[in-house]
């Protein structure tokens, strides 16, 4: 990979030891379970404006909030999910760990490999459906939650990233 095609500079002395972009469906389907629990919300709200459409204002009132809500939340999640999509990529370095992302504008966030504790595969719903994983990185105590969503290589992912924190310490 050239350092044309990156959207941030390497540092002096640093390649690229592996990259990958999700796989399409595991992660939009993830996004799926709010659109279920919108939906769950939303409906019945809205077969209550219907049915007291006729009632004051101040009765209409939080069954309206309720269903905004549920509709935003079933439509949001799925949509950053597709929108996201062509710019996420999960890259290593030699020296840290880089996520693309973003739903308008690029964002990329960096960890040093001196801020990562340790790595955690998880095979969620799914990531069992179409052979994927979830590689998450405990920095300092913390889950950045998902790290690296729905790839396919995690487990090459997390033993490069366990080989990097060695050599670090």
């Amino acid at each position: 990979m050239s350092r044309e095609q990156l959207p941030f500079s390497l540092r002096s002395g640093e390649s690229v030891l592996w990259s990958e972009r999700p796989e399409t469906a595991p992660y939009i389907g993830k996004s799926l379970i709010f659109t279920i629990v919108g939906l769950f919300f939303a409906i019945p709200a809205t077969a209550v404006i219907l049915e007291i459409k006729g009632a004051p204002l101040v009765l209409l009132i939080f069954p309206g909030i309720i269903a905004v809500v549920g509709y935003l939340l079933a439509i949001i999640p799925p949509l950053a999910s597709i929108l996201s999509l062509k710019r996420v990529k999960y890259i290593i370095t030699n020296q840290r760990i880089v996520i693309l992302g973003g739903v308008f504008d690029l964002s990329v966030r960096t960890i040093d490999f001196s801020e990562v504790e340790s790595v955690v595969i998880r095979r969620g719903f799914w990531d069992k459906r179409f052979g994927t994983s979830t590689l998450y990185l405990i920095v300092k105590g913390v889950f950045i939650v998902p790290s690296f969503s729905s790839i396919t290589n995690a487990d090459e992912a997390k033993e490069l990233i366990e080989k990097m924190l060695a050599e670090r310490s």
